[in-house]
């Protein structure tokens, strides 16, 4: 499968979309795009918090045709298609995995991995399926999706558990040796002298090139079957928006430009920086960045975006539901289409904020507003746990806001918590950052556990 995308036009740049929920049309302005973002969830595909209608989309799932059935809340995916900024009709959707191999190390507490010896990062945006942190092993195969950072590591967005035995590797070609056909993919040695057919779109492989390696580890080398190219350049189509996301690997101030998941960006004065500024960027920070492709082959922005940053993590009951906003112990949270959501508990593929009931157990990572409200960045509907009691056990992590050790409470979110049965309290002062473990009776947490938090 080509990796190199010609878009065709497929709309008009100002059509009439239906609703990807299937509501009523609406005349909006829309544009061809070519979308490389993360799934954040169904109904009919959510990317990079965009509703993508699907009914007559094209799937190509791991370089095969496949069904939406397929994805999964978490991976990172490219769309070709039309969209308003808000909702669109998908083309094509295209998922192709990042990684796929065996554990060869874990550190099942700090959250890294070794996957086929490329060092793998989760952090609390990672979407498990099949398997979580606790129950990885060493010698267990896995799939991996996520974006390289700056160091060349993986920040997985997504970990599945894979029957499959073949591995498969995404990423930069390095100390190429095209004599006795061999490369290393961040260390990984790679053996590419029993493909009959490279499948580039440039003449030959080359150093800097970004691609997809199929084959199976032998002694430590990666024997390749298959080789393509990987790039979402439009190689004619002109006044094709492309959205991009990933972290800035390089940085040049005074030529103004960056490299993001691979791509050479540049940027300038006209570029919309969406609440932020230029001064801001910096080396290993998570962007999203819009524009067209110059003739040189650099994309110049015309807005880039930063990431928000979880500030506030819950696990608990919800206490309340009202439209959009779900209460979870008292606190408002505001669930959107950019909101990365879930259902662990029933197995739910289009499931939203609309399937939540009140006392539901769910997983929220939280960011901030300016005005001081909450924003789910992550929901997932998880099985009730319970204490002895039937009290609904919880966690909550993040900055303690309010300190009252004399009179037993501290507050976080503006979620007061009672530390009475906690046997030290003397680190829990204002700004510090703390994991709560405990119980929530309906109306009150009563701590149990605490730990400090880096």
């Amino acid at each position: 499968m080509k990796k190199l995308i010609a878009l065709p036009i497929v709309l008009s740049t100002s059509t009439a979309l239906l609703s990807a929920c299937g509501g009523s049309s609406t005349d909006v302005v829309t544009k061809d795009r070519a979308v490389q973002g993360t799934i954040d969830g169904f109904g009919s595909v959510i990317v990079d918090g965009v509703h993508y209608q699907s009914t007559s989309t094209e799937f190509e799932i791991d370089d095969t045709a496949g069904a939406e059935s397929q994805l999964r809340v978490g991976q990172v995916v490219t769309v070709v298609g039309k969209d308003d900024g808000t909702e669109g009709v998908a083309t094509r959707i295209i998922y192709d995995a990042d990684i796929k191999g065996q554990v060869t190390a874990v550190n099942n507490q700090t959250g890294e991995l070794e996957v086929l010896g490329q060092a793998v990062i989760t952090n609390e945006m990672t979407v498990f399926s099949d398997l979580d942190l606790a129950t990885i092993q060493v010698g267990q195969m896995v799939e991996l999706s996520g974006y390289r950072d700056g160091t060349g590591q993986l920040i997985a967005t997504f970990i599945e558990a894979e029957t499959d035995t073949e591995s498969e590797i995404k990423g930069t070609v390095a100390n190429l040796d095209s004599a006795n056909k061999t490369f290393s993919i961040e260390g990984l040695s790679i053996d590419y002298s029993s493909v009959a057919s490279l499948e580039l779109d440039e003449a030959e492989l080359r150093n800097g090139m970004l691609v997809e390696v199929e084959g199976s580890v032998e002694a430590g080398v990666l024997v390749a079957n298959e080789i393509e190219q990987e790039d979402i350049r439009q190689e004619s189509e002109a006044g094709v928006e492309v959205d991009i996301s990933g972290y800035i690997s390089a940085l040049d101030l005074e030529a103004n430009t960056m490299v993001v998941a691979n791509t050479t960006v540049s940027f300038n004065g006209d570029t919309e920086f969406d609440d932020a500024d230029m001064s801001q960027l910096d080396l290993n920070l998570f962007v999203s960045v819009e524009g067209e492709f110059n003739s040189e082959g650099q994309l110049v922005a015309e807005e880039i975006e930063f990431a928000d940053s979880v500030s506030v993590e819950l696990e608990g009951p919800v206490t309340g539901v009202s439209g959009n906003t779900v209460t979870v112990m008292g606190i408002d949270i505001q669930v959107d289409t950019r909101t990365r959501i879930k259902d662990d508990r029933d197995d739910v593929q289009y499931f939203s904020a609309a399937d939540i009931s009140v006392d539901d157990y769910v997983e929220v990572r939280l960011t901030q507003n300016a005005d001081g409200s909450y924003r789910a960045l992550r929901l997932e509907r998880d099985e009730t746990e319970t204490d002895d009691q039937g009290n609904a056990t919880v966690e909550i992590s993040g900055t303690i806001d309010i300190s009252q050790i004399a009179s037993g409470i501290i507050s976080i979110a503006g979620l007061d918590i009672d530390i009475t049965a906690l046997a030290s309290t003397a680190s829990l002062t204002a700004d510090a950052n703390v994991e709560i473990g405990g119980t929530f009776n309906g109306s009150i947490v009563s701590a149990t556990e605490v730990e400090l938090d880096d």
